[in-house]
């Protein structure tokens, strides 16, 4: 098995792979739903959470390793019940790098670094969390996400006024 390219996601804006487009058929909502929910939830999510996991997680799979040549069993992974969207080298999800900015941002100890985290965690944010989605679940993530990213803007702006 080879790794491929890191599989690049993006959930906010529109949920998207990098080169999704190239699988040549739409993709299924179920899937797209199971991939926003699993990079909500890097620490993995149990079968008993997710609905019609065994087909999505399979075309999630095999639509990850297509888009970044690697094989599919690297990417959507199980462990202990949970499944998991591959951490570290085979993923690249822009939330997981927003939280990244904005953690280092809120134990940075002088203003330039975090200026310069949280100007990176807003530079990441392309839109609402999954735009235009329409999961029973999205609600409070979209709305959680939307203040980060406000708290981000106001605080870059109080550290652009008293600097």
């Amino acid at each position: 098995m080879s790794w491929g390219d890191v599989a690049r996601v993006s959930v906010l804006g529109r949920p998207t792979i990098d080169n999704m487009a190239s699988m040549g058929r739409p993709v299924r909502r179920a899937v797209i739903e199971l991939l926003v929910y699993l990079a909500l939830h890097p620490e993995g999510a149990s079968a008993s959470r997710l609905t019609q996991v065994s087909g999505a997680a399979d075309t999630l799979r095999d639509l990850l390793a297509h888009a970044s040549g690697g094989e599919p069993g690297w990417y959507v992974v199980q462990r202990r019940h949970l499944f998991h969207l591959a951490v570290g080298d085979a993923a690249d999800v822009d939330l997981w790098r927003v939280h990244e900015h904005l953690f280092r941002a809120a134990c940075a100890f002088d203003a330039p670094t975090r200026i310069t985290e949280l100007k990176a965690a807003c530079a990441e944010y392309k839109g609402p969390l999954a735009d235009g989605a329409q999961f029973g679940w999205i609600a409070p993530h979209r709305e959680r996400m939307d203040r980060l990213i406000a708290e981000a803007r106001n605080q870059l702006a109080a550290l652009d006024h008293s600097g």
